[in-house]
């Protein structure tokens, strides 16, 4: 009888993309292959000779499109790189040969490279990595690099061999049973532990190992693995093993051991015992949080998971298992499913919702269709998916549950989850939440655990707040809003910004000021030199960009605006007086100009007109810790946006006050020996204008002596 292969499979086989595979079917290079209900079925064995003819008499050229799947990058961010000539097309038609395109991917996989070094989206580059703050244990840490370092495991059934192998050797080595590489066969034969069989079968989709194919990998079946209760050794195995890519595309990142022990840390301190809540993880990947429930005091029986992965969940299944003694397959694969939590209709709710949700999932057109009709956040085309299961989270959950997820923090602030926060002051009260910065490797986004109990406008009081360098209670209600959700933010520092944004006679800069972007010319190698020619003029970034000075940029430019990507007016850059500021920076940092100064992008352009503000007075006020403290307290962001400096209030006082702080600027922006002192004197005269107290003021002092020292930010 002949068996069939999957386009995955030969497509990871041979190092193709899966449409290329399609189209080797379609093309019949694959005899025997047929489409049924949209899927191709590949007879096996393949035919390799027709692959590697076809393959050689059309060596693979890459469109756009191509690579960016190819690479797991956005086409916006590759057709940015085109523009700035970072990267370029070999071949003709715009078309990226295949050696080319290998040579890209090895430097993206460099974490020093170039390209990505500004780029904070989480990370993108395409193959396997080992995980090493996954699990504790140093010596079953050694078994990832070992296999991905045989190149044996380059198939799905080989996937599924090796750990189901692994799985046995756990199960043996706590059972204190020998074990070698033929075991798996053995074990198929004898039937001595029939609910682990089950399993196993299941795995491996109900076709038993053969001596041939264990023979085949005899090399990565033969290393030690130590069982260590409470540990996911398996979702180790599996993660090493799993092409980067995927896991981008499926917004798969699981979580470091620490967190895991850290979620079910601080939602313990709140529920105070696991023994009798029934959990639910929604994305469970391959069960780690789970164990750590089982450590705490949870029932198996209490325990429900989904996932979407179907090797994930059947490894939450054997994980399980190996964690107790007694166990029943069949009732594990039937709370412990592989499905779509989203479209689920759950026809019970839960005590608890914990985990780790996919963040950055890619929906195709029918399920963004599908996730506008039946959730209330969604807005727009442009979904992210971890928002959509935290509203799916309490949803599920009982009244007086709690839910307890890794979150990305934009979720937080980011305006576009505006719905998403208004829902949960609608039906919770946060309880917890600890801000835990870039916690997850190669994902280049802050990100925060986020504890939620389920109520009716519960409100925040009484939140644990935890940050790297402390912790606090909220003990007084405060104010939120669907604008931001503030926490992290004690209950003096919040006293402070209510006190700064209530002040008499203040205002703002929003409707009252024009911005602009500085130049993008779409291929800085092209237009942008290291030293004066014909026509051109000095070029600044934001790097050249500090309060009250500009360093003097060696980059020069011809400014032609008809031949850039993108360009403000001209008359942002003739203005006779205006603003140039940092764009990304965790504090602002201006300075000012009247010189007519170029400046690229990450400079971007103020101007105020404002008719009871001077410029120099507005600059005095951006430059001053007291806005340096409400922009980075208040959006906790690494970008200065417009809506954050518009935000700033802004002591409304006479033209004569105003002078007096402009003679500070003035002599500030000489560049005279003694500007730290003058900034502190101008510093201090500022809070007095916010009727800031000595207690006031050392509170902003104090904050901005740790993170700022005043004169050059860092960028």
């Amino acid at each position: 009888m002949t068996s069939y292969i999957k386009t995955s499979d030969l497509a990871s086989k041979y190092n193709l993309s899966p449409y290329k595979v399609r189209a080797l079917c379609e093309a019949q290079i694959l005899k025997g292959a047929f489409l049924k209900n949209k899927v191709w079925y590949i007879p096996s064995p393949v035919d390799e000779k027709a692959v590697f003819e076809y393959l050689k008499g059309k060596e693979k050229n890459y469109t756009l499109v191509d690579l960016a799947n190819y690479l797991t990058f956005s086409l916006d961010t590759l057709k940015n790189w085109k523009r700035l000539g970072k990267i370029q097309a070999d071949r003709p038609h715009d078309l990226f040969s295949q050696g080319y395109v290998k040579k890209l991917a090895k430097l993206l996989n460099n974490k020093d490279n170039d390209l990505q070094k500004k780029r904070r989206n989480k990370n993108a580059i395409h193959g396997q990595e080992v995980n090493q703050d996954y699990i504790g244990s140093s010596e079953n840490l050694k078994l990832g690099p070992k296999l991905v370092s045989s190149n044996k495991v380059t198939s799905d059934r080989s996937l599924r061999l090796v750990l189901s192998h692994y799985a046995l050797a756990l199960f043996y080595e706590k059972k204190g049973i020998l074990y070698n590489e033929n075991a798996l066969l053995d074990f198929f034969s004898d039937n001595k532990y029939p609910e682990f069989l089950i399993l196993l079968k299941d795995l491996l989709l109900d076709k038993p190992p053969s001596s041939s194919e264990l023979l085949n990998l005899k090399d990565v079946l033969s290393y030690k693995i130590s069982y260590i209760k409470g540990e996911d050794t398996l979702g180790y195995l599996y993660l090493t093993l799993q092409d980067l890519s995927l896991r981008k595309k499926n917004g798969a990142y699981y979580t470091p051991l620490t967190l895991t022990h850290s979620l079910i840390s601080c939602l313990l301190d709140r529920v105070k015992s696991f023994s009798d809540k029934r959990i639910i993880d929604p994305a469970c990947g391959s069960g780690n949080f789970f164990l750590g429930l089982l450590e705490k005091g949870c029932s198996l029986d209490n325990l429900y998971g989904f996932d979407l992965d179907e090797i994930s969940v059947k490894l939450t299944r054997l994980n399980l298992a190996l964690y107790v003694d007694d166990f029943n397959a069949l009732d594990l694969k039937e709370r412990f499913l592989i499905d779509n939590t989203l479209s689920y209709k759950f026809l019970k709710s839960f005590d608890l919702v914990v985990g780790n949700p996919p963040w950055g999932s890619i929906f195709s057109k029918e399920q963004k269709d599908f996730l506008k009709k039946n959730f209330t956040t969604v807005t727009g085309d442009s979904i992210e998916s971890s928002a959509v299961f935290l509203e799916k989270a309490l949803s599920i959950c009982k009244d007086g549950g709690y839910i307890a997820l890794l979150l990305p923090e934009s979720l937080l602030s980011v305006a576009k989850h505006n719905k998403l926060r208004e829902f949960i002051l609608d039906n919770s009260s946060i309880s917890f939440v600890s801000f835990l910065d870039m916690a997850f490797e190669n994902v280049f986004c802050p990100s925060v655990i986020l504890g939620l109990k389920k109520q009716d406008c519960g409100g925040v009081l009484g939140c644990k707040v935890t940050e790297k360098k402390r912790s606090f209670e909220i003990l007084k209600e405060r104010r939120l809003t669907s604008d931001a959700l503030t926490l992290n933010l004690d209950d003096k520092e919040y006293a402070l910004l209510d006190k700064v944004e209530n002040i008499k006679n203040l205002t703002s800069l929003k409707n009252a000021s024009e911005f602009a972007l500085g130049i993008v010319t779409g291929n800085n190698a092209l237009y942008i030199k290291d030293e004066p020619f014909l026509n051109s003029q000095m070029v600044i970034s934001g790097k050249d960009v500090f309060k009250y000075g500009l360093r003097e940029s060696h980059r020069y430019l011809e400014f032609v605006p008809e031949k850039f990507q993108q360009v403000a007016p001209v008359r942002f850059f003739k203005a006779k007086e205006r603003l140039l500021y940092r764009f990304i920076s965790s504090i602002p940092v201006f300075t000012y100009d009247d010189k007519s100064t170029l400046s690229l992008n990450s400079a971007n352009i103020l101007i105020p007109n404002h008719p009871k503000l001077k410029i120099k007075y507005v600059l005095a006020i951006l430059n001053s810790g007291v806005a340096a403290f409400y922009l980075s307290k208040r959006f906790k962001s690494v970008k200065l946006l417009r809506s954050h400096i518009e935000a700033l209030p802004i002591p409304l006082v006479d033209f004569k006050t105003q002078d007096m702080v402009i003679k500070l600027v003035d002599e500030l922006l000489l560049k005279g020996s003694d500007r730290l002192e003058l900034y502190l004197k101008l510093d201090d005269f500022i809070y007095s204008l916010y009727g800031l107290n000595k207690k006031e003021s050392k509170i902003v002092k104090d904050y901005i002596n740790s993170i700022n020292n005043f004169l050059e930010a860092t960028s």
